[in-house]
Order: C-alpha cells, then structure tokens, then sequence
C-alpha cells in the first residue's frame, strides 16, 4: 500500500502514535502490514469462492482489508484511557513535588520515573526531547499531537499557561487533577446508564424462559395424572 498523500500520511501517523507505536510500528511498516493483510485476505477469499461459500469469502476479504486498522485502533483506545486513568494521580504527586520546592522539569522526572505504564512513557519521551535541545514548548506540543487524551492536552495547556501568565503551578495541577476526576466520574455514570437497559435485556431474556419453564413443570407437577386416563 502507498501512502503518497501527506494527509493520509498524517493520519496514520498520528494514529500510530496514539497506540504507543506497538512494535516500533511506523508508517512504512503500517503500509506493509496493511498490504499483506490485504494480499492475505484476497487470497483466502478467492479460495472460498472457488469453494462455493461466497459468504464467507465477503467476510474474509473484510476482515483482510480492516482487521489491522481495528486492532490498531483498539490499541490506541486502550492505551488513551489508561493515560486518562492514570493522570489524576500524578498530577496530583506532580503538584506536591512542585509545591515542596521541586523546578517543574526535575519534578515530572522524579514522578514519571516512579509512574507506570503508558504515561511514564510520554512524560518520558517530553523530557528526553526537552534534554536534546527542543524547546519545552514544542516538547509539550508534540505531547499533545501524539495523544487523543482529553486530559493530555487539558494539561499541556495548563503548564502552558501557567509559564506564560507566571500563575502558580501546583494550583493549577491541583484544580486540573480534581476537573478530570469530576469528568472520569461523569463518564462512569454516563457508561452506567447506558448500560442499564441491555443488561435489562439481557437479563429478561436469560430469566424469562428459565421463569416459564419452572411455572410450567410446577403446573404439571401438580396434575394428577390419573384423571387425564
């Protein structure tokens, strides 16, 4: 697969980026993979059809040419929520650390280096750009560009903000940690709610002919077979 377009480079690149790049996954190797799936997929199909199951050779062919963007995309998702889940937490150590007297950048070292996960790696990666010579602005802008997160980008624009309008930090953080804990908590109640009428679903399904068929044996339980003789 070519992807001569620089917009449609750009969009797999920034969605490469959002799953954490999983296996030093480029755009380059983006394409080649995709190309292989494809290649993979039409042959599969061709075989299916020479077989006779044209409905299975539809779902192959389907499954070759978006199994890869799903799996890349749900890599992503996951990888975006765990950032969201874990940044309340170390904004909140963040802010601690700044308030005791800790520079900002020594201070997101310490609490990225005792982090876990795909937020120890972007806060990581920042730094690492900050101490080969790019400007923390710049560090901070591609922090945002490289993550769909909500958070992530609420918070680069409350350090930027802070730099630029001299507030103070750790108020900041502190506010930023509490919006976002607010926001996740919304999101749950949102989720539940939605939730609510499948399992309700789910469970008339489930229960109802269980329910019936325990009414039904009891009726038939009782009746005395002799007078149906």
């Amino acid at each position: 697969i070519q992807l001569e377009h620089p917009g449609r480079r750009e969009k797999v690149r920034l969605r490469i980026d959002a799953a954490g790049r999983p296996g030093g996954l480029t755009v380059e190797r983006y394409a080649r993979r995709k190309g292989a799936f494809l290649v993979l997929g039409l042959g599969l199909a061709v075989f299916l059809l020479i077989s006779g199951s044209w409905i299975s050779a539809v779902a192959v062919l389907f499954l070759g040419a978006f199994a890869f963007d799903a799996w890349l995309h749900g890599t992503g998702r996951r990888r975006q929520e765990a950032i969201e889940r874990g940044l309340p937490d170390f904004l909140d150590i963040l802010a601690v650390c700044v308030s005791a007297g800790i520079a900002f950048r020594p201070a997101l070292a310490r609490v990225s280096e005792s982090s876990e996960g795909p937020l120890r790696e972007e806060m990581q990666l920042v730094l690492r750009q900050i101490a080969l010579g790019a400007p923390r602005r710049e560090a901070f802008d591609a922090l945002r560009q490289r993550n769909t997160s909500e958070g992530v980008g609420t918070f680069v624009t409350a350090v930027q903000q802070a730099e630029e309008l001299g507030v103070p930090l750790t108020d900041a953080l502190v506010d930023l940690a509490r919006d976002m804990r607010q926001m996740a908590f919304q999101r749950a109640r949102q989720r539940a709610q939605k939730a609510a009428p499948r399992v309700s679903i789910v469970t008339t399904a489930v229960i109802a002919p269980g329910a019936v068929i325990i009414i039904v044996a009891g009726l038939l339980a009782n009746v005395d077979l002799s007078t149906l003789r």
